[in-house]
């Protein structure tokens, strides 16, 4: 499918989606027409044709494997029904500012807030386009805590259960942001091991300079130093997290 449309490939509104998707049946034929548009191939062998069997599984004509239209996908083997994980994914991609677990909680109504978060961690882990590309050009690299207010910790960045996170963007010219890299680091000292902090300036990493330098703004404000990433490889394994 090279040109998706809307109301044709998915639904363009909240009242297409529950009327495409009314039970689970007319969810398992979309996922089979969007995994087999042209008929079932056999996963393992590659053999076109076959036939269903009474528990709604395929069975391979050529070599007998038997598979079934979730098998691989984020919806195998779950029991949260199919209806409500296509209203969960539409949920989660049409919020202009994403969605907790806690609302997708409130607005399914599932009683289980460990179910909705497994639910958007699925969804999360397939937004990682598998073979991507490194960032590229300039790139702006700071860290952060990410977590919310905790009793007895004064200031935002107070240790507790707040997770030190870095993160790298690419600066466009002339203006703009490009892609964005987050990953959790250990600490922000230059011998912080695996997790320590990006480098910020030349590409030497490990270097306190490197890692925690700031530089002020004509405001007298702090904003982060660009960083533009070497030719070479580079040594810190935080940053290749960041970068990929």
């Amino acid at each position: 499918m090279d040109d998706p449309r809307a109301g044709k490939h998915y639904p363009r509104s909240v009242g297409e989606l529950q009327a495409w998707f009314r039970i689970d049946a007319d969810c398992l034929d979309y996922l089979e027409w969007l995994r087999w548009p042209v008929g079932f191939v056999c996963p393992a062998c590659g053999e076109a044709g076959g036939w269903r069997l009474a528990d709604a599984r395929l069975k391979c004509s050529g070599c007998g494997g038997r598979t079934s239209v979730t098998a691989g996908t984020i919806f195998d083997r779950t029991r949260t029904p199919l209806t409500v994980w296509f209203t969960a994914c539409w949920l989660f991609a049409t919020g202009k500012d994403g969605i907790s677990a806690l609302r997708l909680k409130r607005t399914l109504e599932i009683g289980s807030y460990q179910t909705v978060w497994a639910m958007l961690h699925r969804l999360r882990s397939v937004l990682v386009r598998p073979g991507r590309e490194r960032l590229a050009g300039t790139v702006e690299v700071d860290e952060t805590y990410i977590g919310g207010r905790e009793p007895g910790l004064r200031g935002g960045r107070a240790k507790g259960r707040k997770v030190l996170t870095g993160i790298a963007v690419e600066i466009l010219e002339p203006r703009g942001y490009g892609r964005c890299r987050m990953a959790p680091l250990v600490d922000a000292s230059p011998d912080g091991g695996p997790g320590r902090c990006p480098p910020r300036r030349h590409g030497r990493a490990g270097s306190r300079r490197a890692s925690i330098a700031r530089q002020r703004t004509a405001r007298g404000g702090l904003s982060p130093v660009r960083w533009r990433p070497p030719s070479g490889h580079i040594r810190s394994p935080a940053v290749s997290s960041l970068l990929r």
